[in-house]
């Protein structure tokens, strides 16, 4: 969501989804990846540095895709929660395409399924990693994204 503007000028038929989800997960996920690819390019890994250009990267994507909204209409970016995406892919998907008024074919919903089976969530292990070692906490990172979470209706883990 950094470039919407600049994404549906260079494609004005872009149909944009976002997908909501609980950003204690979120920053942590993306902490944890920056942990990793870091090395490649730096010889000084600043844990609470990373945490703080997250928190600020995710400032300025959610101000943008608010921004973007404002401009273009609510409805020109379909929202679906993470949650709801794991629980009910198809389902999701179904949703999805019915908000842009485009059809659902046998063939690619077939071909989702299949893609699905073929590529279970953990079939290549599970990312895990804590806040903590970045300075943060869930309940701090969810109090300062308070606001991104209730316009979504964000389902938070407790």
């Amino acid at each position: 969501p950094l470039y919407l503007n600049d994404l549906t000028t260079a494609y004005p038929d872009a149909q944009l989804v976002m997908t909501h989800r609980d950003p204690a997960e979120v920053v942590g996920s993306a902490c944890s990846l920056i942990r990793l690819v870091r090395p490649m390019f730096s010889d000084v890994v600043d844990l609470r540095e990373i945490a703080t250009q997250m928190i600020a990267t995710f400032d300025i994507m959610i101000a943008r895709q608010n921004a973007y909204r404002d401009k273009h209409g609510e409805k020109s970016i379909c929202d679906i929660q993470y949650t709801d995406q794991l629980r009910d892919p198809i389902g999701q998907m179904r949703k999805v395409y019915a908000h842009f008024d485009e059809p659902l074919t046998p063939e690619a919903e077939a071909g989702m399924s299949k893609l699905l089976a073929d590529n279970p969530q953990g079939k290549h292990g599970k990312h895990v990693y804590s806040l903590e070692e970045f300075g943060l906490t869930a309940a701090g990172v969810r109090q300062h994204f308070r606001d991104y979470c209730e316009r979504f209706d964000i389902p938070l883990k407790q």
